[in-house]
């Protein structure tokens, strides 16, 4: 009777085991349906499901799926906090830090924050993608923050030159349709103030008042044109490289990507 019921036991366990493994893959193949449907949301509640059905020693490759999906579905800040509570609850769990450290650095960037990814260059750098990552990202920093190249303008000569001659420095950054009107301006501001006061009208000094703001007005414009103008240069140096680098699918997060998750059974 024992032996018998032993059986019986083994035999019914072993059937809810299969049914098991079968539900799993059905359920992956459901999220990775919902996945090309583009109903991110729902795939990370079938795969949250999955995980916690699963052996512990697949949670963190899991885990990475969910924040995939977080990160091409643009909620980028959420897939960061996510990350983080899995980081205090289960770092026991994770194997390679580098490339969990990667995943963070791809939903900082999906984010905009480049800066916060400073911090873990020489960690992802350790694998061929995140070396590419860091290069890229050190570039971008470079470009950004400390570009000093010869075809930048000079914000301060810019300043000058709208000084001596109202315009002129709108002119050197790039505006000259700007660089006439603020010309005609103040050039009107300084007549109409110079027939006032020959005429001996109070109303000298409303205009000289207005065209002395007019003229200061043109200098700061000349050197905030020039600092815009500089920011431009940057910015299409660094779309350049991004375009030559194929940054978007290096970091992965154009919806266009392919992003089928294939499961691993065991």
């Amino acid at each position: 009777i024992i032996f018998i019921s032993i059986f019986i036991l083994s035999f019914f366990s072993g059937k809810k085991i299969f049914a098991y493994s079968l539900n799993v893959t059905h359920e992956v193949n459901y999220a990775n349906w919902l996945i090309s449907q583009g109903d991110y949301y729902r795939a990370i509640g079938v795969y949250r499901k999955v995980q916690w059905y699963s052996p512990k020693e697949k949670w963190t490759e899991i885990e990475k799926k969910i924040l995939r999906l977080y990160q091409i579905s643009g909620h980028c800040r959420e897939g960061l906090r996510e990350w983080l509570a899995y980081t205090n609850m289960h770092k026991n769990l994770i194997e390679d830090f580098s490339e969990w450290y990667l995943v963070k650095v791809k939903l900082l960037i999906s984010c905009g924050n480049y800066h916060a990814t400073y911090p873990f260059i020489e960690t992802i750098s350790t694998i061929p993608v995140g070396k590419r990552i860091a290069t890229l990202l050190l570039k971008r920093e470079e470009i950004l923050l400390h570009n000093n190249s010869e075809d930048e303008k000079s914000p301060l000569l810019a300043g000058f030159l709208s000084a001596l001659l109202p315009g002129a420095g709108e002119w050197y950054a790039g505006y000259p349709g700007n660089g006439l009107f603020s010309f005609f301006v103040v050039g009107a501001m300084a007549g109409g103030s110079y027939y006032l006061y020959d005429r001996g009208s109070p109303l000298f000094w409303v205009a000289a008042t207005i065209g002395t703001l007019f003229y200061a007005g043109n200098i700061y414009g000349a050197v905030t044109t020039t600092h815009r103008t500089n920011l431009l240069t940057r910015e299409k140096k660094w779309e350049y490289i991004k375009e030559r680098n194929n940054w978007d699918n290096l970091i992965q997060i154009s919806r266009e990507y392919s992003i089928k998750f294939t499961f691993l059974r065991w």
